[in-house]
Formats: C-alpha cells, structure tokens, sequence
C-alpha cells in the first residue's frame, strides 16, 4: 500500500484523487441527507387590520394576492389565470361589464370581479386559490402547498364589485 501510495505521489496524482473522493462523499451526502432547504408552507400574509375592503394586496415573492372580501373574510388567489398562464392584475378603474375593479390578464383579455370569479366568453373557471386562516391574534395564515382549483364558470352569476375606495 505504502509503495502505491509513492508512486501516486510521485507522478502527482494522489491530491486529485483524494480530492476526488471527498467530493464525492460530500455529494452523496448531501442527496442522502437532502439540502435543507424547504419551502415554507404557511407564509404570515399579515394581520387582519393590514387590510382594506376593496383593496387586494400582491405579494410578488410568491405571485398570489389577498382580498379583504368583508370584516371576517379573506381569500387568497393566485396570480396566474387559469386559461392563458398571463399574471392577472387588479385594476381598480378597469371597467367590464358596466362596473368598475377587475382582475385583468392581458394575454386572452380575461376579466374576474373583486372575488376572483371569471367573467367573458371564453371563461371556465375562476383564479384558482389558496386555504386561508385567520389565527387568534389577527394574524393570517396562507397555506401556499394546497392550490385549489377556482370556482366553475357560472354564466348566470353576478360579478362581486369591490367596494370604492377612498
């Protein structure tokens, strides 16, 4: 062993190879054990007096918006239309069937009211969501691992108008 391990030396090959062998023991350690890294599942969205009826609040990091529906009711939606992939985005003077605040994706020109419900021609479902709780210290709580599909396309519903703003 002794004379292997001259020779490696002499013709330099033993750092590489110990080298070597380390990185792959730091490899397969680190797919054995994982990276640790782990995305969190409940993201803290704020607290209940962050929010405004009738003015939805984006979190960009992880592309999904909040709306204050009424005192005690929030609902989270995720910003990719369900149809075209586009960012839907909330345009408080958009107007769309004779009322004002609409989420909007430009791509196929989809229209949903302030509740995430979608409206136009070519719908068939609303944005999809996300399961919100509000804790007992006014925190909300967003599970961001359980995205539900939105609710089905209703031709007969009446869009949710978001109250005006000051």
């Amino acid at each position: 062993m002794q004379s292997a391990w001259r020779w490696l030396q002499r013709y330099s090959l033993g750092v590489p190879i110990v080298l070597g062998i380390v990185m792959v023991l730091t490899l397969a350690l680190f797919f054995a054990l994982g990276s640790g890294f782990r995305d969190p599942e409940r993201v803290d969205v704020g607290g209940v007096d962050d929010y405004e009826i009738g003015k939805p609040i984006y979190f960009e990091v992880d592309k999904f918006w909040v709306v204050r529906l009424s005192d005690d009711e929030f609902l989270a939606m995720y910003d990719k239309d369900p149809h075209s992939g586009c960012q839907a985005l909330w345009y408080v003077n958009e107007e769309f069937m004779g009322t004002k605040g609409w989420f909007t994706e430009p791509c196929l020109d989809m229209h949903y009211d302030y509740a995430g419900n979608c409206f136009g021609d070519e719908c068939r479902r609303g944005l999809d969501r996300f399961p919100i709780s509000i804790e007992d210290d006014g925190q909300i709580l967003m599970d961001i691992s359980k995205l539900a599909a939105g609710p089905a396309y209703d031709p007969e519903a009446t869009p949710l108008v978001a109250p005006a703003g000051d």
